[in-house]
């Protein structure tokens, strides 16, 4: 995506990817996205009964940090799923292994695997390649759009969605404060099996998914108020754009919404991060660029 410009991406966050060696095509199969500091973030998962290693692990992390995310692990050429207690193992490995490289606490970090089925996650890999992927790590538009195609596998085309919100609003002392709220989002699924999303407290039921995506914003949104915008939005945001009714036994979807915290705007003058009166709006702009992402997704 050439026309993609850095001043697209959220501030706050980096993004890096490497080949782990997952992939029988070896290309690159790791992705991070990383905050500078824990981020607000709430997630739907998959409502079939049998899901992935990665997504128990993730819904057990959202409840222990109360919907706080420093770190985002996203590998593909292996799903993790359907492996058992190694796949769980898998999933808290490598979330411990990027919690020590980042300094941040295991529960920080939301897992993510996509890839096929059945067969055990060789999480000393994406571990070994952790420094190189550190280090690799930017908040350039080429980051973002390397983290964006190493999530790919059988899809056809790139996902990837952007949007600017400009913001007016009065501090407590009546002084006009003016914000930017940037949002970009990037996602992988190809041929939708009849969505069924709940938030990660919701019981079970039949239908599901193949699909992850993963928007991010550097508005200043509570996690209370991110999951509640998803809570309200998923049912349009997914099952609007299916295209089969077929039911599969074992594929997962995330949707992670990622809201950096940030400080107040200064008197008069434009701030890259304020949070003022009416910067909740952010939150439906966000929700509508899941739509449009979803519009590539069912291109596939």
């Amino acid at each position: 995506m050439s026309e993609l410009k850095s001043n697209a991406i959220p501030r706050g966050f980096r993004f890096g990817a490497v080949k782990a060696g997952l992939k029988a095509s070896g290309r690159p199969d790791f992705a991070l996205i990383v905050g500078d500091e824990p981020a607000s973030a709430a997630a739907a998962f998959t409502s079939n009964r049998v899901i992935a290693a990665p997504l128990i692990v993730d819904k057990e992390n959202l409840c222990a940090t109360g919907g706080r995310v420093r770190v985002a692990a996203i590998n593909s050429g292996n799903a993790n799923c359907a492996a058992g207690e190694a796949g769980l193992r898998a999933a808290r490995d490598t979330c411990a292994a990027v919690a020590r490289t980042f300094g941040c606490r295991a529960e920080e970090v939301f897992p993510s695997s996509t890839g096929i089925i059945g067969i055990p996650l060789p999480a000393e890999k994406l571990i070994a390649a952790l420094p190189e992927l550190a280090a690799s790590l930017g908040s350039e538009a080429s980051d973002f759009s390397e983290a964006a195609h190493a999530i790919l596998t059988t899809d056809l085309v790139e996902k990837m969605a952007f949007a600017r919100l400009d913001l007016t609003g009065t501090d407590g002392a009546g002084s006009e404060v003016r914000g930017e709220i940037r949002i970009a989002a990037f996602g992988k699924g190809s041929g939708m099996i009849h969505p069924q999303l709940v938030p990660h407290a919701a019981p079970h039921a039949a239908r599901h998914a193949t699909m992850l995506v993963y928007v991010l914003t550097d508005a200043a949104i509570e996690p209370a108020v991110v999951d509640g915008y998803l809570r309200g939005q998923r049912g349009q945001l997914a099952h609007s754009r299916c295209r089969e009714t077929l039911q599969s036994g074992f594929r997962q979807l995330q949707v992670v919404q990622i809201g950096r915290e940030t400080g107040r705007g200064r008197k008069g003058r434009h701030d890259a991060s304020v949070a003022i009166p009416g910067v909740r709006s952010g939150g439906r702009f966000v929700v509508h660029h899941i739509h449009v992402l979803a519009i590539p997704v069912q291109a596939d």
